[in-house]
């Protein structure tokens, strides 16, 4: 489910969905906690146990949101399947953090759809569905909302016990082009949000929602990269309910030596081991903007409170190691080089990872599974990646081995790619 929030102007997740039994009689309901202090609601709302323990989904996951199947399924968690009573049952989402300068007002709009006539617990949602879609699209037409960076495409090269990635491969739509004016900042002042750079993340599972980015329980980065420049740190100020002042978050801790859009992940960033062959790894890339037209001050509270601006939401990708595999008796790998998409369907890009220790004159040579070579490539460069259009290799459906050679020391790298 999506929401619109006026505290940043942006879309995002609801940051946690729970429920609880009004009268606690409901034996199939998993959650019946006794609320009675301010706390007690307040853990809630946060999607946490009264006693500040996260609950677990059937598989042993933390998490914020309570049945995370489909409503209408008894085969995922779901009311459905627990045959819930649902007749005393409350749901409470949160939506948030909000933050609030003293006598501060803001408005949050949301649209609510519902459906008299469905069978509780196991729900038909089809007219629900419409109506949602109806309703959200009314809701965005309605509202005019200021631009933030698009979420990079995060392409991963799986490999042996590593993956190698690749964001935003050609900056195909634009994403480090991004120069946006926002109304928040006085036109007098430089109100421009300009692109700064990457974050990747590495999430503990495909539910991991964008708040959820700081607690490093759900969430782990891995990758930073920023565009050369005078930014460095960014810090966001966001106001603290118990201290009743403003307080810094750090966003970014930039190296400030340039764009890189590759690198390689060998390390579970959660348990610090190598990556499993076979075992799906999860994770997120942002896009970054920045705008600082005057630092805030937080005695006066005058300044700019935001000058880190991402994407306001998670693509999230699983990407999972491979085993090697070979060519022949002679034990070449397949995997030497990482080719993605493999196999490929249709006439877009094709990325080749080129391994890091490869000099900066190399070619790389196509040939049919009869041993024909249908392209040949000579480059002169030091890229992490390469890519090259399937149409312009003239690559028709079958299978192909793709040898690179480093012309300096003569050593070869191969790789199979399927063409469908």
């Amino acid at each position: 489910m999506k929401f619109l929030y006026i505290d940043t102007l942006i879309f995002g997740d609801i940051s946690s969905c729970v429920y609880y039994d009004k009268i606690p009689t409901n034996q199939n309901a998993p959650l019946t906690p006794k609320l009675s202090t301010d706390r007690d609601f307040y853990q809630y709302l946060q999607g946490m146990k009264p006693d500040q323990q996260a609950y677990l989904d059937p598989l042993g996951h933390p998490t914020k949101f309570v049945y995370t199947g489909d409503p209408s399924s008894k085969d995922e968690w779901t009311m459905c399947k627990e045959n819930v009573d649902i007749s005393t049952t409350r749901i409470i989402m949160s939506v948030g953090p909000m933050y609030f300068n003293p006598s501060e007002s803001k408005t949050l709009t949301f649209a609510y759809s519902y459906h008299h006539f469905s069978p509780l617990p196991c729900p038909d949602l089809t007219y629900l569905r419409a109506n949602n879609l109806s309703a959200f699209n009314q809701l965005i037409d309605c509202i005019d909302l200021p631009s933030r960076p698009d979420c990079p495409e995060l392409v991963g090269l799986p490999n042996n016990q590593e993956i190698n990635f690749v964001i935003n491969p050609d900056n195909k739509i634009g994403i480090e082009d991004f120069n946006e004016a926002t109304y928040e900042i006085l036109s007098d002042k430089d109100n421009i949000f300009r692109f700064e750079g990457y974050q990747v993340y590495q999430l503990l599972d495909e539910s991991v929602n964008i708040s959820d980015l700081k607690n490093e329980n759900y969430a782990r980065l891995i990758f930073q990269s920023d565009v050369k420049n005078n930014v460095s740190e960014i810090v966001n100020w966001q106001y603290d309910l118990i201290s009743n002042k403003f307080v810094p978050i750090i966003e970014v801790k930039g190296e400030n030596l340039g764009l890189k859009k590759s690198f390689k992940f060998e390390k579970d960033a959660f348990t610090d081991q190598p990556l499993e062959n076979d075992r799906p790894y999860y994770f997120a890339a942002l896009a970054y903007a920045h705008n600082n037209w005057l630092p805030f001050d937080p005695n006066t509270n005058h300044g700019q409170k935001t000058p880190y601006l991402d994407c306001g939401y998670l693509n999230i990708y699983k990407y999972t190691p491979l085993k090697t595999e070979v060519v022949n008796e002679n034990s070449i790998p397949l995997r030497d080089l990482t080719i993605f998409p493999n196999p490929i369907t249709n006439n877009g890009d094709l990325i080749i990872s080129i391994p890091s220790f490869v000099s900066e004159d190399w070619e790389i040579d196509i040939y049919n599974m009869l041993g024909g070579r249908v392209n040949s490539r000579h480059f002169t460069t030091d890229r992490q990646y390469i890519s090259l259009n399937r149409s312009d290799l003239g690559l028709i459906s079958g299978q192909y081995i793709i040898r690179l050679k480093d012309k300096k020391t003569l050593k070869t790298f191969v790789g199979k790619l399927v063409v469908l």
